[in-house]
């Protein structure tokens, strides 16, 4: 076995470097122009019997329909029984939330809340 100076010798990580083929990085933009577009997220609640037979009612999950959102709560809760399931539509608010109406909220006073 031929004796090797400091410099020859390589460090466990960069023998395994050397192994591995190099990937190229991709630059920022070649990966955000590989993405999909974002899908709709909708929010459901459930509420299903356990496999003890404990019941439990609003819980939710964010899935793109109803079968992955019942997919997904199987995963969770095996050998449940899933009861209802509905769509939570999102609340929308009436008035944008700007500097003003915060300062009119905190400056009511409790006979001027409606």
């Amino acid at each position: 076995m031929p004796i090797l100076t400091p410099r020859q010798r390589l460090s466990r990580a960069e023998q395994a470097s050397q192994r591995l083929p190099r990937w190229p990085a991709a630059a920022p933009a070649a990966r955000i122009a590989r993405m999909t577009p974002p899908t709709q997220m909708i929010k459901f609640a459930l509420k299903i019997r356990t496999r003890s037979g404990l019941p439990v009612d609003n819980l939710l999950v964010q899935a793109r329909d109803r079968s992955e959102a019942e997919r997904r709560i199987t995963q969770m809760y095996p050998h449940c029984e899933i009861l209802e399931c509905r769509e939570v539509l999102p609340t929308v608010r009436e008035d944008d939330i700007n500097f003003e109406n915060i300062i009119s909220m905190i400056s009511r006073t409790p006979e001027d809340k409606d």
